[in-house]
Order: structure tokens, then sequence, then C-alpha cells
């Protein structure tokens, strides 16, 4: 998983491979902490997530993971909006 600070948007963007999971706007930006929190906030969702998910589901955030997702699988963030 990889934590990427837009410098267009000012969002952080969680990654995971080629899957976007989410993105939030920073209050503080450059602040250690804020990233922390949003690191383990995303990694804690993502396990929620993925345990919920059929197997069919599991296997289309596989193919986006790896970038093989085929055109049918509609962009967008995996783990939905970011808890405000």
């Amino acid at each position: 998983m990889s934590i990427v600070s837009n410098l267009a948007t000012r969002e952080l963007e969680a990654w995971l491979g080629s899957a976007r999971l989410w993105s939030v706007a920073p209050e503080e930006p450059g602040s250690a902490d804020e990233v922390a929190e949003f690191f383990t906030v995303t990694l804690i969702r993502l396990f929620a997530v993925v345990d919920g998910m059929s197997a069919h589901e599991q296997m289309e955030l596989l193919s986006r993971v790896s970038g093989t997702a085929s055109d049918d699988i509609p962009p967008g963030d995996v783990l939905g909006a970011f808890p405000g």
C-alpha cells in the first residue's frame, strides 16, 4: 500500500498497486500525525472491506491491484468515501 500526496489536488491518496483505495484533503498539510492516522484508518478499512467481499469481488480487487482489470469494472475508490 502506498500513501501519495497529490500536489495538484493537495489530497492524500491511498493506493494498493494500481487500485486507488480512497483520498482525503488533509486539514494540516504536511502533518506526520495526520498521515499516520490516514494510513491506520486505511488499513483497518481495507481489512474490513476485503473480509466482507465475495470471492469474485476479491478477484476483481486483485485485478485492479495488478493493473489487469477489464474495462467492465468501473473505476473508482475501492473503499468508498473517507470517513469525515
